[in-house]
């Protein structure tokens, strides 16, 4: 098996970008969690608790549909899940914060020992 490192240098710069936005509001940890989830196999990362935190929000909040998937639902039907995802949103960013500042100094220190 060959290894690209470029590819796994991508995938954990958008990890830590992604982790980063969450941080700053600019983004759901919803919708971040699941973008770092579907990054994992392409940067090799053990599933460490940082990983595994954001694997157990996409696993809890796989009911909701984010980004342009919302644009495939009718709009009483976002309407009458908005109260729950906003209780979900607030539970993914209580887990997730810590995982997300884990995630950045581990990547800022060692980027490539995972």
């Amino acid at each position: 098996m060959s290894i690209n490192l470029s590819e796994i240098e991508a995938a954990r710069l958008l990890i830590a970008t992604t982790a980063r936005k969450m941080l700053a509001g600019e983004l759901s940890y919803i919708e971040g969690s699941r973008t770092i989830v579907a990054s994992l196999p392409a940067a090799q990362v053990d599933n460490t608790d940082e990983f595994m935190a954001f694997i157990g929000i996409d696993s809890e909040t796989d009911r909701f549909p984010m980004g342009t998937a919302r644009d495939q639902w009718q709009s009483h039907a976002l309407a009458s899940m908005q109260q729950e995802l906003d209780k979900a949103e607030g539970w993914a960013k209580s887990y997730g914060e810590p995982a997300c500042i884990k995630v950045i100094e581990r990547l800022e220190k060692r980027p490539f020992e995972f």
